[in-house]
């Protein structure tokens, strides 16, 4: 699984025991629609930074946690709240996206009165 080779590479960046990346199991399925592996990147993130609490939990208490990831439940909150900064979509893209708005406007009765919708 890809979410895993991310995993042991950022637990192996941050310096964690090598031994605790065996106590990390990703669940789940589905991916945002990227061509990267941003769903995968998004639960080897949350799967590590549960590794470093279980860390520090078997040196507190020497019990080594094990840490169980929802890959959909990451994808999901990483498409909802993680958003660009710094740069703007294509020409055709924005033409889509101010297509979209107009339609989202005209189905909510608010004719571009203020009101405005969220994007998800």
């Amino acid at each position: 699984m890809a979410a895993s080779s991310i995993a042991c590479e950022l637990w192996a960046a941050a310096g964690g025991d090598p031994a605790f990346i065996d106590n990390l199991e990703v669940t789940g399925s589905g991916s945002l629609p990227s061509v990267f592996p941003v769903s995968d990147l998004a639960a080897a993130a949350v799967g590590c930074a549960g590794l470093a609490v279980a860390e520090l939990i078997a040196a507190r208490f020497g019990v080594a946690a094990g840490v169980r990831v929802d890959r959909r439940l990451c994808s999901i909150w990483s498409g909802l709240s993680v958003r660009p900064q710094g740069w703007q979509l294509p020409p055709e893209k924005r033409a889509e996206a101010t297509y979209a708005e107009h339609r989202r406007q005209k189905a909510s009765g608010s004719g571009g009165c203020g009101f405005r919708l969220p994007l998800w």
